[in-house]
Order: C-alpha cells, then sequence, then structure tokens
C-alpha cells in the first residue's frame, strides 16, 4: 500500500471523526519473515505522516524471536 492510500484511508476516516479510532498496522508478508526483509523505516514513516491523525501504529511482523517485537516497540508501534 502506498502512502497516498494510507493518507487517504485516513481521510476517509477523520471525515467521519473516527480517525482516533483507527490504528495504522506496518506489515510484512511471509511466514516467517527473515530479519533482513522486516521493514523497520515502513514503521518510522507512517509515525511522521500519520501518526498524530490516527489512534495507534501497530506493527505485524511474522518473525521468529522477540528482539524485532522491541525493536518495533522502541519506534514506537
Amino acid at each position: 500500500m502506498t502512502t497516498h492510500e494510507k493518507e487517504r484511508i485516513v481521510d476517509f476516516f477523520q471525515d467521519k471523526g473516527r480517525n482516533k479510532a483507527l490504528i495504522i498496522y506496518s506489515c510484512t508478508s511471509g511466514y516467517p519473515v527473515p530479519f533482513e526483509d522486516i521493514a523497520f523505516l515502513e514503521i518510522t514513516s507512517i509515525k511522521e505522516k500519520l501518526g498524530t491523525r490516527v489512534k495507534e501504529i501497530g506493527f505485524s511482523g511474522h518473525h521468529l524471536g522477540i528482539a524485532v517485537g522491541v525493536d518495533a516497540y522502541i519506534l514506537g508501534s
């Protein structure tokens, strides 16, 4: 999904007064996702562009172990 598409979705919810109930997820498909394919910068990008307009930024990585989840949390998801 492009940044423009994400912005349009948030705009739609904002027009209905429901954007603060919206959670946008950064998600990498694959089972399990190799560490080098996890898009950590996507979390940062979503947070910078949409973080003040939505309730939360989430992360779904489909990775092995707990380190990636901790990293995603530190980045703001």
